[in-house]
């Protein structure tokens, strides 16, 4: 995964914080996936939802990813609450939630699932809101 700051809007950070301190409050969560995102937007640069360029993954994002096999999964990256509501919602708190969310279009995303370390790249024309 690229390293660096991610840019997040000032909408997205308010409720991802009170996300966060819901997820430690009720203990349900990884801790090590709530203190990569804590990570994440206490580094991010911080704009508003008008200026965010189209390019990057915010809340309620629609993003396709291409795994290693060449096949397109899409996904929208959505609150813990919405992520039940249909099969391609994914929540922030899962792992892939967490490495794709302030990445760019055209970036590689990598995470830890139950199955080892997963490698996607984020196909450059895949964001819509």
């Amino acid at each position: 995964m690229k390293t660096g700051s991610i840019h997040i809007t000032d909408f997205d950070l308010k409720r991802l914080k009170k996300a966060l301190q819901s997820a430690r409050y009720f203990g349900k969560e990884d801790k090590s996936i709530l203190d990569k995102l804590e990570d994440k937007i206490q580094h991010a640069i911080v704009t508003s939802q008008k200026s965010i360029p189209p390019y990057v993954v915010t809340m309620n994002s629609q993003v396709r990813l291409i795994d290693l096999k060449n096949k397109d999964v899409t996904f929208w990256l959505v609150f813990p609450h919405e992520a039940h509501l249909k099969e391609e919602n994914v929540s922030i708190l899962a792992p892939i939630g967490t490495a794709m969310f302030g990445r760019k279009a055209g970036d590689t995303i990598e995470y830890q699932s139950t199955t080892g370390l997963k490698q996607l790249q984020d196909s450059k024309d895949s964001l819509s809101a």
